[in-house]
């Protein structure tokens, strides 16, 4: 799973492969997935909750490795014509005030409401079958 920002747009995308398991197959493990992530959101503990908001708050506050990566965050920064390049600051803040009710809120919105937006895309190709 990996997410992606395009124009302040959060996007979540799954990339599954498989020569031996249906397309349909893997889309319901995504949905699977989905389910039991929801399962532990829903019954996250607040001393989790604050663990796992400080070990992003931690993560964000870890400076850059290498020009190329400091690079990398500032160019991303210019192409999504966002120019926030204090971003880990500010996210560090907003963490701040986030809570465990917000949390689980957002996961429901995101994932699990009439709000949510999902495309489908399933390419069969049967090329190599016979290999």
């Amino acid at each position: 799973m990996r997410e992606s920002y395009q124009r302040d747009c959060l996007g979540i995308w799954f990339l599954c492969q498989s020569d031996k398991c249906s397309s349909e197959y893997m889309s319901q493990c995504i949905n699977n997935y989905l389910q039991a992530m929801r399962k532990k959101v829903k019954g996250i503990s607040k001393k989790e909750f604050e663990m796992l908001k400080k070990a992003m708050q931690d993560y964000l506050s870890l400076p850059p490795q290498d020009m190329e990566g400091e690079d990398a965050r500032f160019w991303q920064e210019i192409v999504n014509f966002q120019f926030i390049f204090d971003r880990p600051e500010k996210c560090i803040d907003l963490l701040n005030d986030v809570q465990k009710d917000d949390f689980i809120g957002q996961y429901e919105t995101l994932f699990f409401s009439e709000n949510s937006k999902r495309l489908d895309i399933q390419l069969v190709c049967d090329k190599h079958a016979k290999d």
